[in-house]
């Protein structure tokens, strides 16, 4: 209901998006929450075009200053703020290392997954790594836990701008 108040990760950086607003929702079968809060965005939007929302809380921007490269982790749709993150130093064309590991149960979760690979392939300093715990046997990325496949990738983090 309207007092029904929860967070939405904000994914649009201004960079990217002028003046919109783009929010990850995992608006699952099982997550009737969710599935409520997309089924009254669509409707208002029918009807009038006008969505009210309380926002942002918190801060959070990317080092600017810093040479560090920098690793960007992101569990389902909790991906929204790392991909805010990535849109932003692509845009100012910042030239650090980035490393983007972004896990899901499966493939179908990373929802931007060739939008990403393709980011990667344009900017020789974006590394991308999707990270499913159900794999298929066809499966070209990494498996398990988004957490333990970053450690399994670096021996040291302590060099890292970190972003989760």
């Amino acid at each position: 209901g309207e007092k029904d108040k929860r967070p939405f990760s904000i994914a649009s950086s201004p960079c990217r998006h002028e003046g919109e607003l783009e929010l990850h929702i995992g608006a699952a079968e099982q997550n009737a929450y969710a599935l409520e809060v997309v089924e009254a965005m669509k409707a208002a939007l029918e009807q009038d075009g006008e969505i009210t929302i309380d926002a942002p809380h918190g801060d959070a921007w990317v080092q600017e200053e810093s040479e560090r490269p920098l690793l960007l982790i992101a569990g389902g749709t909790g991906f929204s703020y790392v991909r805010s993150i990535l849109d932003h130093c692509v845009a100012q064309e910042l030239k650090n290392d980035i490393h983007l590991y972004w896990g899901g149960r499966d493939e179908c979760q990373l929802y931007a997954k060739s939008e990403l690979e393709e980011i990667a392939a344009k900017h020789n300093n974006v590394h991308f790594v999707p990270v499913v715990e159900e794999a298929p046997s066809e499966w070209a990325g990494k498996t398990g836990n988004v957490l333990q496949a970053v450690e399994q990738d670096f021996d040291s983090l302590a060099e890292f701008d970190i972003y989760i």
